[in-house]
């Protein structure tokens, strides 16, 4: 099972709308794949309609129930939930030694029955995204293209770097994902070339596929529904087709 985790630590990037689609075209595509939901907002839970009253990331993080207890089976993924209990878990394991590895030792039980883990992680840098960054073997960076967005990265490589050290040195960021892009603004280009140079600096890259900015993205969050299964001919669908490819997972 080769893992990623989305991360950004701010809002708005596009995490959980580049996670869905992973999750989406992978298991399309006849993968076996295992969606994971640590963001205590729970928006990717909400769109794959988790059931309700269930346990979930918060219980498994913790160490409450065994993995294959807190698993949703889908129609084409499995699913581990989140909501708001996980802002309890940083307080509830606040003295636990190991706690930063908590995940990757749940779901070292079920490695070898998914070609892909997807985890979706809070918008900070907190012990749910480290146990996330502990657990993966890759990171996707998202972020917009602008200057906020390239400030936060120079903090989160710092945070990444921290991890790989400690806790996981196999760890490796496998690219920056520019979403919410519009190639004909000049800001645009800009901030391109200066997340291009930032990449080289950390020793990754910015994809060539970039998200373009599309109202199809927010119609679908808005409706609970996949990207592809509300306008797969949309630019937001077609751009995350040709990132995995890009990204070479099909």
């Amino acid at each position: 099972m080769i893992t990623y985790a989305v991360v950004n630590k701010k809002g708005g990037a596009g995490k959980t709308t580049t996670a869905l689609a992973l999750v989406d075209g992978l298991s399309k595509a006849g993968k076996k794949v295992l969606a994971i939901d640590i963001d205590p907002q729970g928006n990717l839970s909400s769109v794959c309609h988790t059931e309700p009253d269930v346990i979930g990331s918060a219980e498994l993080i913790t160490k409450q129930p065994h993995v294959s207890d807190v698993i949703q089976h889908k129609d084409s993924y499995d699913l581990i939930a989140g909501d708001g209990t996980l802002v309890d878990v940083e307080a509830n394991l606040f003295k636990v030694i190991g706690k930063e590895a908590h995940l990757r030792e749940a779901l070292d039980e079920v490695k070898d029955e998914y070609d892909y883990c997807i985890i979706d992680t809070p918008p900070s840098i907190g012990l749910l995204t480290v146990n996330a960054m502990v657990a993966a073997d890759k990171i996707i960076v998202t972020a917009n293209a602008d200057a906020f967005s390239a400030d936060g990265l120079v903090e989160l490589y710092r945070d990444i770097s921290a991890i790989q050290k400690y806790f996981n040195p196999e760890l490796k960021i496998d690219g920056i994902l520019l979403t919410r892009y519009s190639e004909r603004t000049t800001l645009a280009r800009e901030m391109l070339k200066e997340f291009r140079q930032m990449a080289e600096k950390i020793d990754t890259k910015v994809y060539k596929t970039k998200i373009r900015e599309n109202v199809s993205i927010r119609e679908a969050q808005y409706t609970r529904q996949l990207l592809s299964d509300y306008d797969k001919d949309c630019n937001g669908a077609q751009d995350y087709k040709v990132l995995l490819k890009e990204m070479e997972v099909l």
